[in-house]
């Protein structure tokens, strides 16, 4: 009877593990990214060790060498991104127009197809004016929201990061922990 209670509460307690994890699979996944990040990072902080003997030092080098190459990255990726959309709102009216000679033929191919009722560029001004605040704030609150869950994630990647880098010895003790001794075979 008590073996039968007993494989029946390691299932219970199973299943709420798996609820609970189910329940912040967010924080778990940036969590396996920044450490995923630290055992590639520490192999090139201990590289770094062999020329700066501090560990806060090699890691404060490594990680300005990492912005430095994020940062040349992104001033040689965002001025053309930026000439790319100004090059796109620039095209925007011809494509407008393009788009109006197509519907306006389309009408021609196709005669139950009524243009009569669209008026070209005007119309669509007047369907942006008359647009729903409602949608629009919505919109914008749901852009700022991604938008600060985004940076909030990449904080909490680098925060968890920098701090298993600068002492990796607390985690690893934790990590070593959490897996009965049984299971373990290193």
């Amino acid at each position: 009877n008590i073996v039968y209670f007993s494989q029946w509460l390691n299932l219970i307690i199973l299943a709420v593990c798996l609820y609970v994890g189910w329940q912040i699979r967010g924080v778990l996944l940036l969590t396996l990214a920044a450490v995923v990040f630290v055992v590639v990072l520490n192999r090139a902080v201990t590289l770094l060790q062999k020329r700066i003997p501090d560990r806060r030092v090699a890691v404060l080098a490594l990680v300005v060498s990492l912005f430095l190459v994020a940062g040349t990255f992104g001033a040689i990726i965002v001025p053309s991104f930026f000439n790319q959309i100004q090059e796109l709102i620039a095209l925007t009216p011809a494509i407008i127009n393009r788009i109006q000679t197509w519907i306006i033929e389309f009408g021609r191919v196709v005669p139950q197809f009524s243009t009569e009722n669209f008026q070209g560029f005007n119309a669509i001004l007047n369907q942006l004016q008359s647009m729903d605040l409602e949608r629009l704030f919505g919109r914008f609150f749901m852009w700022f929201s991604n938008t600060l869950t985004v940076t909030l994630n990449l904080l909490l990647v680098t925060v968890v990061t920098m701090m298993m880098l600068l002492n990796p010895t607390p985690y690893r003790q934790l990590f070593i922990r959490v897996f009965p001794s049984s299971r373990r075979r290193w």
